[in-house]
């Protein structure tokens, strides 16, 4: 028998059985299959995940194309993103969005939901404005405008709610609290004192829950402080970095928990990561 080729597009779970699984796209055509329920397109299935049926996860490339967190960084004089798609130092994809002073943040705008395919998209915060833009599908197209903030604050985003859908947040450090926006509809849903001001923000899911948490990384300590459920309590301190170094977070070993990470802009092109499981 013959290799063929599927494409995985998403993932799942059944809430009936309890069973977690890929979803995939064939080549055989739409006579057969399951049908996308938004479309009605047929050509799809489903296949258990956690089992490695027919070798899928032990092939490496589910892992690869949906779980593994990669990097990218945003260059504000070239008004434009950079994305590293497998984390090996090569830029895949350059994306021409927002202006000089804009900040970066990235997240899961729409959520990914089943074959939908949708996953992380970028965006900036425009602190002239307060504003966040959102790119859905990292086409360079502004999707969504959401007005959250003021002008002091550092963006970041995260899944609050555990819903598979990133809401955008600001840290504000004269006041060393956290505001976030559940929805991205503009309001405050959630207030959180942490940190100290010259802290810089960063968030994930520290436990592996589900939702993110929000942390600091502290320059003059070259430390992180994590809260794992946003009590606004430090649930683990992390010595990693030094003073310079901007945070960043994501899954980066595929264990289902985000790892900090770090990068440095005094070492052109380079960047260091923990997969030490923060636990």
């Amino acid at each position: 028998m013959g290799a063929h080729c599927i494409s995985l597009v998403g993932w799942g779970h059944d809430g009936t059985t309890g069973k977690d699984y890929w979803i995939g796209k064939n080549s055989w055509g739409t006579s057969w299959g399951e049908a996308n329920p938004t479309t009605g397109e047929r050509g799809w299935f489903r296949i258990r995940m956690g089992t490695d049926e027919s070798n899928i996860e032990s092939s490496g490339k589910a892992q690869l194309f949906l779980e593994k967190d990669t990097i990218g960084m945003f260059r504000p004089l070239a008004g434009a993103f950079y994305l590293a798609h497998e984390n090996d130092g090569n830029f895949d994809q350059a994306i021409s969005y927002g202006i000089g002073e804009d900040l970066p943040v990235s997240g899961n705008w729409l959520g990914t939901s089943e074959y939908s395919g949708t996953g992380q998209g970028i965006g900036v915060y425009r602190p002239s404005m307060s504003t966040f833009f959102l790119s859905y599908n990292n086409n360079g197209n502004v999707n969504k405008v959401v007005r959250f903030g003021i002008a002091e604050d550092l963006p970041l985003a995260g899944d609050w709610q555990g819903d598979g859908i990133s809401g955008v947040a600001v840290y504000r450090p004269s006041q060393e609290i956290f505001y976030l926006d559940y929805n991205n509809d503009g309001t405050v849903d959630r207030g959180i004192n942490f940190g100290i001001n010259g802290d810089l923000p960063v968030a994930g899911d520290w436990d592996g829950n589900g939702k993110d948490g929000i942390g600091v990384f502290r320059p003059s300590a070259g430390t992180f402080f994590l809260d794992y459920d946003n009590d606004g309590a430090v649930d683990r301190s992390i010595a990693f970095g030094t003073n310079g170094d901007k945070p960043v977070a994501g899954d980066w070993n595929w264990d289902g928990k985000d790892e900090i990470g770090l990068f440095r802009p005094s070492t052109v092109w380079s960047y260091w990561i923990t997969t030490t499981t923060v636990t």
